[in-house]
């Protein structure tokens, strides 16, 4: 007999029938049946347990209240898994899922929305409990029937599912074996209990499972389906290279236009029998630098997080890949895995050496195991990734297949990396007719307004589709989208009540995890359970620890459909939870919570977060990253007021000018001017302060540290003088700082008693196991630094047995700690106190290890100024030609760069040499360089030597009056400094 549906309580009403046997409603007579067809279909059936319980013992208003909250909650939740109520009678509901995607989407969607009805349920109404039983099978669908717009369905398995739901749990989801059978292709699967029942009206016993939980099995991107892309496939299989571009290919093309859905046939049926290696530039982490590289690295190594240093070795051993003990050094850290050893790299070489290691493991891995090498979105990489992309180039693995937007800098990629240029053309309308045809419901008509407005591109024409067909009927009425962002937030508008969870995705960037995701979309019920079911629509992929957006244009477009407030409060509740929720994150990616902050306008959390980000990019000698962000710092932290207290609220900016200063001395060197403004800029931080907090001392240590390379040995006495305050408060690491440099002071200015009291009192405060990574924060070791020291005090007191043993402890100081960094100076300083001290062939030995070392290490400055010092040593060991010629030619580098210490030393030499070849005029202008460099600068350390050699070459230019009065002046700095004759 046919049904329809009460058009007050939807019950279900017959065609006789002159009033509603659930709420007594008048009902007309039917209009006349609507057509109908057969259709897949996913029908769940809920119904609360003991209804008629509750209805005696909750009184009837209680209860209807119930009753109108669980329909209520019925609905949204069932339209938020993209199903529709047909039924709601009562204490029940009938609802289907498939009437826009058939088969497996539909049958996840309905058991999702049954678990998240039955969770919803306990909360809201903790009285209630619902049975719910999910099927899948045919049914006949009647596209309109006489309720306001809800379609009606019947058919056998509509009563099976109706029998099914009766055998579940109070509070339990029961499904069929058919519905089970599409859940477990896709999902990993919960069972409470399962086996067979026999139902009422059914002839034969029926299985079933009681489901307790569905997790979508994570999925690779869902990118349009592949047309008219054989002939490109052709070509990369058979390597059918343009001339002279052998290493690879690039897949070229706007947004949308399937570069990606290629690269997925290729992961599938590629050019190489194992599956490839691919890398994913995501436009959320742009600003770290070598992330895909890093992630595809950890992935296809099987490293889980918490792994360290050792399961890296064991991996590389595994594979029979066996790099260098320094390149595994530098791609432990880069993966940032525990424990890994000190790689022993200078910072301005760290950067490249990674690079370097990282594509020689990835092109390695490719090689060893015949695999290609996918990179997908080249115009999102960050310029490291570039140049380890073109490394890998250079390197022919198997196969190099990149895609990319045609961007202005494309061709000159290509042509730098020899990539074969792959242009993907638009579908024909003929392969966009094919495409769209799969949307059974569309109409034809409409199915060609479609593929005409697409214009061929397929990511366009899958959205308008889709759109369309999610809206069914109702979309007949709306003009389609005119360009791709429009018909993507169409989507997402079509996803009803999710789409609010779409928008606070999309702030979180195309990585969406859902503890994040919670913070600002607040306590979602079924979360996991929602973000499947947009990953079943196409919006999100499933990814192992979360997901992210499909395609990076649906992110763009929910981002844009957020107003600017809204987006603000949003990347601000992100700033003010992260922290909390998930250190470890922020701790890996302090760029991100600052990028979240900029955004937000939230400039306390801007400042700290952006030092942070500067600080890691300056351990990573990611120099411009960490300029970038240090100035953001700066710029957002308020300035301190004349007399504030550190810690207040000009700290962070203290911090950032610090930590900014240094980072351009790596990038433009000591005599750069912008250097010295910033230096000028610090120093006057620093004075306007007071208190003795570590930002201030490590502040005044960069200061020292600069004026002192730059031979500005007096103007540190100042400096000196501020830190000897702060570090009166008794802080041991604070006076450690102050004492170094005490030292340091005391030895280049001469007052060799003054240094010797500082190392005494340093000595003593000096604790190995909680000062022995002080170098990391300030780059030398304090104990190695008052070593050299040391070693010079007992040369110029000629006494070079306890030189050399100086030398010797501070070599195995550094080594103990692991400061590989302060080798080059432990051998160049020492190189020097040996020479003072008459051990010329060991002076020699040292400072050749030192230049080998710096050399190895990429350390530029200690390079040069090894070199200088062993022509230093060529000079006064008689090879004046060749130590004249090195020294002619970097002093003036060393100048240029703002390197000023022993300038007084080189200048020396080089008069000593001017002398020895008869430039006896030369020799004097030479000596009274260096003499005036010493009044000038205090750097008394060798003003015996420089004023000796001033008194030689006056009497070698006749000038007898003015030579005994330079003798007498040198007499005087021996005498001051404990200088022998």
């Amino acid at each position: 007999m046919q049904h329809a549906n009460c058009p007050s309580c939807a019950a279900p009403i017959t065609i006789v029938a002159r009033f509603c046997s659930a709420c007594g409603t008048p009902v007309a007579a039917l209009p006349p049946r609507p057509a109908a067809h057969q259709r897949i279909l996913t029908v769940l059936f809920a119904d609360m347990v003991g209804s008629t319980r509750f209805a005696r013992e909750a009184g009837l208003e209680e209860y209807d209240a119930a009753l109108r909250r669980f329909h209520d909650l019925a609905a949204g939740i069932v339209v938020q898994f993209s199903g529709t109520v047909v039924q709601a009678y009562g204490d029940g509901i009938l609802a289907a899922f498939g009437t826009r995607k058939d088969g497996e989407d539909a049958a996840i969607a309905g058991v999702a929305a049954g678990l998240a009805l039955v969770d919803a349920t306990r909360t809201a109404l903790p009285r209630v409990a619902l049975r719910i039983g999910v099927h899948s099978g045919s049914v006949m669908r009647l596209e309109r029937s006489a309720g306001p717009g809800q379609p009606q369905i019947t058919g056998y398995d509509v009563n099976l599912a109706a029998r099914l739901q009766e055998t579940a749990s109070p509070g339990g989801v029961v499904v069929s074996a058919a519905t089970a059978g599409f859940l477990r292709r896709l999902t990993r699967v919960t069972v409470r209990r399962e086996g067979l029942v026999e139902l009422k009206g059914i002839a034969q016993p029926v299985a079933f499972a009681e489901v307790e939980a569905i997790e979508l099995i994570a999925q690779t991107a869902q990118a349009a389906p592949l047309l008219e892309r054989q002939d490109e496939l052709d070509r990369i299989a058979q390597g059918r290279f343009d001339p002279g571009r052998e290493a690879g290919f690039a897949l070229v093309g706007p947004a949308g236009i399937g570069k990606s859905s290629l690269l997925g046939a290729l992961m599938r049926h590629g050019p190489s029998p194992r599956d490839p290696i691919l890398l994913t530039a995501r436009a959320n982490l742009a600003n770290t630098p070598l992330f895909p590289a890093v992630e595809a690295a950890r992935r296809t190594l099987g490293l889980a997080a918490g792994d360290d240093h050792a399961a890296l070795v064991t991996a590389l051993a595994a594979r029979d890949i066996r790099p260098s003990p320094a390149s595994i050094a530098t791609i432990s850290e880069a993966l940032d895995l525990a424990g890994a050893p000190p790689h022993g790299l200078s910072p301005e070489a760290v950067a490249p050496h990674r690079i370097a290691d990282l594509a020689d493991l990835l092109a390695g891995l490719a090689r060893a195991e015949g695999r290609a090498i996918l990179f997908d979105d080249l115009h999102w990489a960050d310029p490291q990734t570039r140049a380890l992309l073109r490394r890998i180039a250079e390197d022919r693995v198997p196969a190099l297949i990149v895609t990319g937007r045609d961007t202005p800098d494309m061709g000159e990629f290509l042509d730098v990396a020899a990539l074969s240029r792959i242009d993907l053309a638009p579908l024909t309308d003929d392969a966009a007719g094919r495409l769209v045809d799969r949307h059974a419901t569309l109409a034809p008509d409409r199915r060609a307004s479609i593929v005409d407005r697409s214009a061929g591109n397929p990511l366009f024409l899958v959205a308008l589709a889709e759109w369309a067909a999610r809206l069914g009927d109702d979309a007949e009425a709306e003009d389609l989208p005119t360009t791709v962002e429009a018909s993507l937030q169409a989507v997402i508008e079509s996803f009803d009540g999710l789409k609010d969870l779409v928008l606070c995705a999309s702030v979180l960037g195309r990585q969406v995890i859902p503890a994040h995701l919670r913070l600002i979309a607040g306590p979602v019920e079924q979360l996991d359970l929602k973000l499947d079911h947009l990953s079943l629509g196409g919006l999100l992929v499933k990814e192992e620890g979360g997901f992210s957006f499909g395609h990076i244009l649906a992110r763009d477009a929910a981002y844009r459909m957020l107003g600017e407030r809204h987006r603000r409060d949003l990347h601000g509740a992100l700033v003010r939870g992260l922290p909390a929720e998930d250190p470890a994150f922020c701790a890996a990616f302090p760029e991100i919570l600052a990028d979240h902050a900029r955004a937000a306008d939230d400039r306390p959390a801007l400042a700290a977060a952006s030092v942070e980000a500067g600080r890691k990019f300056l351990r990573q000698a990611e120099f411009d990253l960490a300029g970038r962000y240090l100035r953001d710092a700066q710029d957002a932290a308020p300035p301190a007021t004349d007399g504030e207290a550190a810690p207040g609220a000009g700290s962070a900016r203290l911090v950032a000018a610090t930590l900014l200063a240094s980072t351009q001395v790596q990038i433009k060197g000591f005599a750069h001017p912008d250097v010295h403004d910033s230096y000028r800029e610090l120093d006057a931080m620093v004075a306007r302060q007071r208190g003795s907090d570590p930002v201030r001392m490590y502040a005044l240590y960069g200061l020292f540290a600069h004026r002192m390379i730059g031979g500005g040995v007096r103007a540190c006495a100042p400096l000196v003088a501020r830190m000897a305050g702060i570090a009166a408060d008794g802080d041991p690491r604070l006076q450690i700082l102050w004492r170094v440099n005490e030292s340091a002071l005391g030895l280049y200015s001469g007052r060799l008693d003054r240094s010797v009291a500082a190392n005494a009192a340093l000595r003593h405060l000096y604790d190995p196991e909680t000062c022995g990574s002080m170098f990391l924060e300030v780059g030398a070791d304090p104990l190695a630094a008052i070593l050299s020291a040391e070693a010079h005090i007992h040369a110029q007191r000629a006494d070079p047995a306890a030189a050399r043993a100086a030398v010797a402890a501070a070599h195995a100081q550094v080594d103990r700690i692991g400061a590989k960094l302060q080798k080059p100076w432990i051998h160049v300083f020492g190189a020097l106190a040996l020479h003072v001290a008459g051990d010329g062939p060991d002076a020699r030995a040292e400072v050749a290890q030192g230049i080998t070392v710096a050399d190895a290490q990429g350390a530029r400055y200690w390079s040069l100024i090894g070199r200088m010092t062993e022509a230093v040593l060529q000079v006064f060991d008689g090879e004046i030609e060749a130590g004249a010629q090195v020294l002619d030619t970097f002093l003036p580098q060393a100048e240029a760069i703002g390197s000023r210490l022993f300038e007084p030393l080189y200048l020396g030499a080089l008069a000593r040499a001017r002398l020895a070849q008869g430039a006896s005029g030369e020799a004097e202008r030479i000596t009274l360089r260096a003499t005036r460099r010493v009044a000038t600068t205090g750097e008394g350390l060798w003003a015996g030597l420089a004023w000796s050699l001033r008194a030689e070459a006056l009497a070698a230019t006749g000038a007898q009056d003015a030579s005994r009065h330079a003798r007498r002046v040198a007499a005087a700095y021996r005498a001051r400094g404990g200088l022998p004759a």
